[in-house]
């Protein structure tokens, strides 16, 4: 029995001590049951494209053909022409555009553009020949308008690329070509040889110019993604005089009456300063 009861102490006391000895058990490491979340980065779109279109609303400040009278025979004779501005002549020309860009920062994107506008003609009154008190009026038919160019620009914007309504200024300046321009004058009374629908003169008024042009547009652009914005701009845009063409309208005798300067009828004319009015999504990458 004693050494029963010995042999159970022995027991016992190897027990306790192997289990202080083992120390208290290790704690669960938990963390390593969380999931890890990622934090999407946001896609640095810098470049982009950008397609358009929209209208052009003359100012009528400048003129298209300037007035001018010629006389001759004692101030007998003489022909007259009154002067009009673009949107006299034209009805009002829609335009298309697209553009390239690159965003410097949040605040400033560069950019290069093309842009395509067109105009139908239409007719313009106020000519008359006079021949010793006898007169024979006369209405002009211009050719159609069309024009294409490109800029260069600066695009200033006042608020952040994270912010959803952006508005903006842009300055900007370039050329364009605008396609030569006819005109015919078409009698609108009895005179003479002439009557009423016969055609006075028929040649080109301004030849292929290559105009120099300027813009600054303020608008507002709304983000629907980071790389995703529609907007509208509008603002004053300014071109440079059109190159006249006098091959024709030195040509132009009236009735054997020979009435030099008529070629003054296109100089120093033909400029425009006009409201671009511009709708566009762009699409950035």
């Amino acid at each position: 029995m004693r050494s029963l009861a010995f042999a159970l102490i022995g027991s016992l006391v190897s027990g306790l001590a192997m289990t202080s000895l083992a120390g208290p058990e290790p704690i669960s490491d938990s963390s390593k049951e969380k999931q890890v979340i990622e934090q999407k980065q946001v896609v640095e779109c810098k470049w982009y494209v950008e397609i358009g279109g929209g209208a052009d609303f003359d100012f009528g400040d400048t003129e298209f053909n300037r007035s001018h009278s010629l006389n001759t025979f004692f101030r007998e004779v003489g022909l007259d022409f009154d002067s009009h501005n673009f949107s006299d002549v034209y009805d009002t020309p829609f335009h298309i555009k697209g553009e390239v860009g690159y965003a410097v920062s949040d605040y400033v994107e560069f950019f290069a553009n093309f842009s395509y506008s067109a105009a139908d003609g239409g007719s313009t009154s106020g000519g008359r020949f006079t021949c010793f008190s006898s007169e024979l009026s006369f209405k002009d038919q211009w050719d159609d308008y069309s024009s294409y160019g490109g800029q260069l620009g600066l695009r200033l914007f006042f608020l952040s690329r994270q912010s959803r309504f952006r508005p903006f200024i842009s300055l900007a300046g370039g050329a364009s070509h605008v396609d030569s321009i006819g005109l015919k004058m078409v009698a609108t009374s009895d005179f003479g040889p002439f009557i009423t629908g016969d055609t006075i003169f028929d040649g080109n008024f301004y030849g292929g110019s290559t105009v120099a042009t300027a813009s600054i547009l303020a608008g507002l652009e709304f983000n629907f993604t980071h790389c995703f914005a529609i907007g509208a701009d509008a603002g004053m845009t300014w071109q440079s005089k059109l190159s006249g063409n006098d091959g024709d309208l030195e040509k132009f005798n009236f009735e054997r009456f020979n009435l030099g300067g008529i070629h003054k009828l296109n100089d120093n004319a033909g400029d425009r300063l006009y409201c671009r009015v511009n709708f566009y999504a762009k699409f950035y990458f």
